[in-house]
């Protein structure tokens, strides 16, 4: 283990949740009207929340401060409406959208699919004042085609990274931080893994500060993680 490395764990069965007739929300840190004392946010990384919606539904979202908006489907295609936008856009399984808000902002997100629910990860982090970076941005991976390692889906020169990959059972792998980073959260999207001798099942969430890498361990077959580095 490494010296000056300290951890915690996010278990999914803590997650806060909240329902309305459409959509439902699993919260990793408190979010909005749902506080949860046992959970917080870390260097930014202030909303984390596992979304479903109902077959086509659609949910609003009022976003009060300026930050870093990331939307990945995970089951199924989500439509996306910007109030600065001429039309709605698509966002895609197998795609990360990224989009920098200012203050006062909202958005809507739609399932078109008549028959099937779907669900997505929504995170946002904070954006500094005099951070204008105009980030707009959709990036495409193939995880099945860059199975067993992590694919940076997010763009440079931004205060943090985004990776994502699978992994085949018992695959190993490193990843090295960069010096600047404050740390590293890292969630479970499906499967199990060992990270840093931790376990985490799907949804779990594993936030590792002092950390110049990060040693990890496919515990089942096509086990996919999210790794969000902060500096």
């Amino acid at each position: 283990m490494q010296q000056g490395l300290t951890a915690k764990i996010f278990l999914s069965d803590n997650r806060c949740v909240r329902e309305s007739a459409c959509n439902r929300s699993y919260s990793t840190f408190s979010s909005g009207e749902i506080i949860n004392t046992h959970q917080s946010d870390f260097s930014g990384l202030f909303v984390l929340d596992d979304e479903e919606l109902t077959a086509s539904g659609a949910v609003t979202y009022h976003e009060p401060k300026g930050s870093y908006l990331l939307l990945l489907p995970i089951t199924g295609d989500l439509q996306l409406e910007q109030e600065a936008a001429a039309a709605a856009e698509l966002i895609v399984v197998g795609s990360l959208k990224l989009i920098r808000l200012t203050e006062d902002t909202t958005i809507k997100l739609s399932n078109l699919y008549p028959k099937d629910n779907i669900s997505y990860l929504r995170l946002l982090i904070t954006a500094d004042e005099l951070d204008n970076y105009p980030v707009q941005s959709t990036a495409a991976f193939d995880l099945a085609a860059n199975e067993d390692k992590l694919l940076q889906i997010s763009p440079a020169a931004l205060p943090f990274t985004v990776k994502i990959g699978r992994y085949k059972g018992r695959q190993e792998d490193i990843c090295t931080l960069q010096p600047a980073a404050k740390g590293v959260f890292i969630l479970v999207i499906a499967g199990a893994f060992e990270i840093e001798n931790r376990l985490l099942q799907m949804r779990d969430g594993l936030l590792l500060t002092g950390a110049a890498t990060i040693e990890f361990e496919a515990l089942s077959e096509g086990a996919v993680l999210l790794m969000i580095e902060l500096s």
